[in-house]
């Protein structure tokens, strides 16, 4: 990744990416099939650490706050920051590389059922408007990051946490408060 922000997705050769990891272009040959899909290995290794190192947003077995949403979000945009460079590398790919227009809406689909999820767990309805809801709330997600970590708006953590927070609190307290049974 740090090749690719370096010198841009589209210069950077399987030989830079070999090189800065200490082996062979036939060594990366035997792992990867072109510089692509080192990308989106990197990316999904990424994405999933950005929810493991936030924790369960919604976790059994404890109380389920405002101040618990607030601290989710303020872990996750503290993973957040981390990514800029390697998304910022992903749109000059995504220009150059026509499969990862599949890749970019399987993952948006896959935040649109994580949301789902979680309406779910705060007892709203299932159908067409819990995924609708799940799919806007996938879209602030989504904006706030490309807006705040691609493409470096300068905002703030904090009120962007307590705005998060309440965003989520507003349907938890309208769905009946997630109680679980």
């Amino acid at each position: 990744m740090d090749v690719f922000a370096t010198k841009g997705y589209a210069a950077t050769t399987v030989d830079d990416i070999a090189r800065a990891a200490g082996a062979s272009a036939a060594t990366f040959y035997l792992h990867f099939r072109r510089k692509v899909d080192v990308l989106v290995a990197s990316v999904e290794d990424e994405a999933r650490s950005a929810y493991s190192a936030a924790g369960a947003l919604w976790p059994a077995g404890q109380p389920h706050t405002r101040e618990e949403l607030r601290s989710w979000a303020e872990r996750l945009f503290m993973h957040w920051k981390q990514l800029g460079p390697s998304q910022r590398v992903m749109g000059q790919a995504r220009l150059v590389e026509p499969e990862l227009g599949a890749f970019h809406a399987r993952r948006l689909q896959e935040g649109v059922e994580y949301w789902e999820g979680f309406l779910r767990d705060v007892g709203a309805r299932g159908g067409s408007r819990r995924r609708a809801e799940a799919a806007v709330l996938n879209a602030l997600f989504v904006g706030l990051f490309e807006m705040w970590i691609v493409a470096e708006v300068p905002l703030e953590q904090g009120p962007l946490a307590d705005l998060v927070a309440d965003e989520l609190w507003r349907r938890v307290e309208r769905f009946g408060g997630g109680r679980r049974s």
